[in-house]
């Protein structure tokens, strides 16, 4: 706040610099103090898993997904080849979360005019959730690193981000006794692949 109210001063070039240098690190702390909370709300969330409608929770990740791509002119996609009936035990909002900050992180690095899929199936006792979008893909770095908390070391996807989005959908597939893996596609692009138990 104090920054703010000197920013309105009349300062020299020099000046305004260093002032703007402090509202900047400003927003990043408050950006990473924001990422910190999201991770305890995580750790929080994840409680007894109950039987959920799959064909429900795909067409709610559907309309913000279709919301997100909207403004930058990106297509979506959704593929889903679970049976219409299908229901499989989850906690609704920690998974719901996990798929969402998948799509969001495809979103963000996806150029207008581009494509976003979510695809959805089902396979050995698994539900599979995959993720996958045209932008630059991963770099070698983060297809190791990526999902640890805090990594943000990724130049081949640059961006505000703390490196949690990833790491939050890994702990929630873990805790539903899934995982979380990261691949770039043959032809461009990132591809993201969370599963869980289907029972």
């Amino acid at each position: 706040g104090n920054a703010d109210l000197l920013a309105e001063e009349a300062l020299t070039a020099p000046q305004r610099q260093c002032v703007e240098a402090i509202q900047r690190g400003a927003g990043r702390a408050g950006q990473y103090l924001q990422a910190l909370r999201t991770v305890n709300r995580a750790e929080r969330d994840t409680g007894t898993l109950r039987p959920m409608n799959a064909a429900d929770f795909l067409r709610q990740r559907k309309e913000l997904a279709e919301m997100l791509c909207g403004p930058k002119k990106i297509q979506f996609v959704l593929k889903n080849t679970l049976p219409g009936d299908t229901v499989f035990p989850a906690q609704a909002d920690a998974l719901a979360r996990a798929v969402e900050n998948l799509l969001e992180n495809a979103v963000r690095f996806t150029p207008p005019g581009g494509t976003v899929t979510l695809s959805c199936r089902a396979e050995q006792g698994r539900v599979v959730f995959v993720v996958e979008d045209t932008g630059p893909g991963f770099s070698p770095e983060a297809l190791q690193k990526a999902g640890q908390e805090l990594y943000t070391g990724d130049t081949a996807r640059t961006g505000e981000h703390w490196g949690l989005g990833l790491s939050v959908a890994a702990r929630v597939a873990r805790d539903h006794g899934g995982g979380l893996t990261l691949a770039n596609r043959p032809r461009g692009g990132a591809l993201v692949r969370l599963w869980v138990r289907a029972a």
